[in-house]
């Protein structure tokens, strides 16, 4: 009977997340999607709240045409909020920025589902994102999470916001020492590679830190230009040794490291149909330093 009872809370847990606004399974690619159409929101702690069927927070959220309006009236406004269901079936974050209004003082957007995943501080630009939460943190389970949005002093203008199997554009990070190490450190290597859903002419990469969102250094240069590896020229790709990495601009006690979602790359596509930049952000800690043995 407590089996059946668990079993029965859970199911009805998941109705009332699934007939909230946001569009659970629109098709198969999609988990879920926020559009702006349908937009829900109360105030932090109702039961919708609770069930997951609504946004709570400070910040202004309202749809807009091809999508909603997020917007922080002042600094102490800075956050909004929603239990999501998160599957690693559809392990993608994907979200896109048509536009940017900068307002005064301090300025900085994150997204933390449920950890921080990318972030910019001070500049704050357009494109189309997509991370991967189940990489940052490999605990993550099926289940609803409390997901969060941050933006302080500043206007976006979002298209959608959505977790996906696989996106249609997107930047593909992997290491041969990752998974064991958990880090990047000096010697080793990277693999970097663009999908893209149209052929394109030409691909290359320029490097962040999220901190003033300002470029930095690998290898003695901020940009890498990627080649073709497929005839349709859909795959763009370039695999590198890692010598060295420009320290980032916060530095915690001496520690001259990237924590995940803070190294940023962002995508240029040109001859193509994509005409904003793709980003993505690391779902690893960068050392800057190589570790003593």
């Amino acid at each position: 009977m407590r089996v059946i009872h668990c079993g029965m809370l859970f199911f009805l847990a998941w109705c009332l997340c699934s007939s909230g606004k946001v569009i659970y399974q629109p098709d198969d690619n999609t988990l879920w999607i926020e559009d702006g159409k349908e937009l829900e929101l109360v105030e932090h702690g109702q039961p919708e709240f609770w069930a997951g069927k609504a946004w709570a927070g400070k910040l202004e959220m309202e749809p807009i045409t091809g999508g909603f309006r997020l917007k922080s009236p002042s600094a102490d406004k800075n956050s909004m909020g929603r239990y999501l269901k998160l599957s690693p079936s559809y392990p993608y974050l994907v979200w896109e920025v048509s536009k940017v209004i900068y307002g005064e003082g301090y300025r900085g957007f994150s997204l933390h589902f449920p950890g921080p995943v990318f972030g910019f501080v001070t500049h704050i630009f357009p494109g189309i994102f997509a991370v991967n939460p189940f990489l940052v943190d490999k605990k993550l389970a099926e289940k609803l999470y409390f997901c969060r949005l941050y933006l302080y002093n500043a206007e976006m203008h979002f298209k959608y916001l959505k977790m996906v199997k696989k996106p249609d554009n997107y930047i593909e990070i992997a290491g041969p020492h990752l998974q064991d190490k958990g880090f990047l450190e000096p010697e080793d290597e990277l693999m970097f590679r663009v999908f893209l859903k149209e052929p394109a002419e030409d691909v290359s990469l320029t490097f962040y830190d999220s901190y003033i969102t300002h470029e930095v250094k690998v290898n003695g240069s901020s940009g890498l230009q990627l080649k073709p590896e497929d005839k349709e020229q859909k795959i763009w790709s370039a695999r590198v040794k890692i010598e060295r990495v420009d320290p980032p601009s916060l530095k915690k006690e001496g520690n001259a490291s990237y924590s995940p979602g803070s190294f940023l790359i962002k995508a240029t596509v040109l001859g193509g149909r994509i005409d904003i930049p793709l980003w993505t952000a690391s779902y690893f800690e960068i050392k800057t330093k190589k570790e003593a043995r």
